[in-house]
């Protein structure tokens, strides 16, 4: 009940909409509510949650603890108790096939089906119906926003709301936009004051060329009289174009393949009005045509290297400025899309455990030292995220996306995710007084961080492993409680081809 339990608050701690056990979603009245579409590979494994809700009523019956048959799944436990330090120690007993008891109550056959029903049918209706047959519990779920909202009415101190959080990251995009905005007017600026220097030869090359144009396509032998009369062009007058157009739009010039065209061929049309239309630039055109040709020259980076150096040193205070910005932001960027679920689940009449579950969102990890996280870094935790949070603003553009992503790989902003997990994870246990905390979605990082706090507060804490997909999210999930473990264990779901693997421990005869 305990595992089902925090699988299942999963589903509810979403950060975009209501998601009901039919794996459909529903967009709640709430207007800073968003679909949840972008957020289907976070989609909780029930499959693992069922098989827990066995183990647990496995362990209230006469079978010995993990002396069962789990389809589909297999573990490793450590025969040692986790120490006040937080160390596990793997035996490496694989968890495979056993022989069943000859005496098996019906809570233990119940927990078998249970166990079947979750192989066959992942995250469906026919799954939730048989655990909740299993279970023969009176457990209720929050299931409303309002009702999630009322279990972390006394939250940590770094911990916002979804609202906070909106209107945090609005406030930095904004902010964002507003320095972006006044970094183009200074680079414009500085652009417009280096084509400043060329007006006088835009003026004498574009009177030049003018001049050509006029003499090659006025008089009742021009161009124009030409065209008009559906004769091919004369060889001399395209190549009198084409090179007074050549030392400076060369872009303009008539190409060779074309200027063979004869009437009658595929390619005479395009001839003539390609010829149109460069009799029919006069001198403002052509002054217009060299100015755009230059400023694009020059904002390459060409033909100006006092220019180039002073807009790379303003490229180089906008990201400054967007880093401090994003110290600035840096707790509304930091929260998780999901909020922590505090709940108390009832095991029987005389028995109860609270219980705070929280899928954490996994941020990029940095290197040593550095201040931003490189390219390479995974990033694919905070991605539809910060999707999801651009729809809800109704925010649209790659800058937009850029700006929330690079402030998210940011050290201030990653640092202060790390001390918001370390926040409620002690805010947990020590005032809301919670038996058990289940995180999932940590990192490496986080996990040593957890495992120092650990060794400080004296929490007992076990990690599943990691994801060995060097180009994903870690995805590790942890069980931490003040009691200590009196056995712990991993298991792995296979969800598709995609392993999912999860931290188990027992306290007593409960297996959580």
């Amino acid at each position: 009940a305990i595992l089902a339990q925090a699988f299942w608050l999963r589903r509810f701690s979403g950060f975009s909409a209501l998601v009901e056990f039919s794996d459909s979603c529903r967009t709640p009245s709430t207007p800073i509510m968003a679909p949840v579409s972008t957020f289907q590979r976070r989609k909780p494994c029930l499959l693992g949650g069922l098989p827990f809700a066995a183990a647990i009523a496995l362990g209230y019956s006469s079978v010995s603890p993990l002396s069962w048959v789990l389809p589909h799944i297999s573990g490793r436990t450590s025969e040692q108790n986790v120490g006040t330090q937080g160390h596990r120690m793997w035996t490496g007993v694989s968890i495979e096939r056993a022989t069943p008891p000859t005496a098996v109550s019906f809570l233990a056959i119940s927990a078998g089906i249970a166990c079947v029903v979750a192989a066959v049918a992942r995250g469906k209706n026919t799954a939730r119906r048989a655990s909740e047959t299993f279970q023969q519990l009176p457990i209720t779920f929050p299931s409303l926003p309002k009702q999630i909202a009322n279990t972390n009415s006394n939250a940590a101190a770094l911990r916002l709301s979804l609202a906070e959080t909106v209107c945090g990251v609005d406030a930095f995009l904004k902010d964002a936009n507003a320095l972006q905005a006044k970094c183009k007017r200074q680079d414009d600026a500085i652009v417009s004051a280096a084509l400043s220097k060329f007006e006088e030869q835009f003026a004498k090359q574009a009177a030049e060329v003018y001049q050509i144009i006029t003499s090659v396509s006025s008089g009742e032998s021009g161009l124009t009289a030409i065209l008009d009369a559906g004769e091919a062009p004369p060889e001399e007058h395209l190549t009198a174009l084409n090179a007074a157009l050549e030392g400076c739009l060369p872009s303009e010039m008539i190409p060779a393949k074309l200027a063979e065209a004869k009437p009658g061929g595929k390619k005479f049309e395009g001839l003539l009005q390609k010829v149109r239309k460069v009799c029919s630039f006069d001198e403002a055109t052509l002054n217009s045509k060299l100015r755009a040709l230059t400023e694009f020259a020059l904002r390459k980076g060409s033909g100006d290297s006092e220019l180039a150096s002073a807009r790379k040193a303003l490229e180089k205070d906008l990201a400054t400025d967007l880093l401090k910005n994003a110290e600035k932001h840096a707790r509304a960027l930091a929260q998780s899309d999901h909020p922590p679920i505090y709940h108390t689940v009832q095991l029987s009449k005389d028995r109860s455990l609270d219980v705070m579950s929280w899928n954490t969102l996994e941020f990029p990890q940095l290197v040593r030292g550095a201040q931003h996280a490189s390219s390479e870094v995974v990033c694919d935790g905070i991605a539809p995220s910060c999707r999801v949070l651009l729809q809800i603003l109704k925010k649209k553009g790659k800058d937009q996306q850029e700006f929330l992503m690079n402030a998210m790989s940011s050290q201030q902003v990653i640092a202060t995710h790390v001390e918001l997990i370390l926040q409620e994870v002690r805010h947990a246990l020590a005032e809301r007084k919670v038996e058990v905390v289940l995180l999932q979605e940590v990192s490496t990082a986080v996990q040593d961080q957890l495992m120092q706090q650990s060794q400080i507060y004296g929490w007992h804490v076990h990690f599943a492993q990691a994801n060995s997909d060097l180009k994903k999210c870690d995805a590790i999930t942890c069980v931490i409680s003040l009691r200590a473990f009196d056995e712990t264990a991993e298991f792995e779901c296979l969800e598709g081809k995609k392993p999912r693997f999860f931290a188990a421990v027992r306290q007593g005869p409960v297996w959580i």
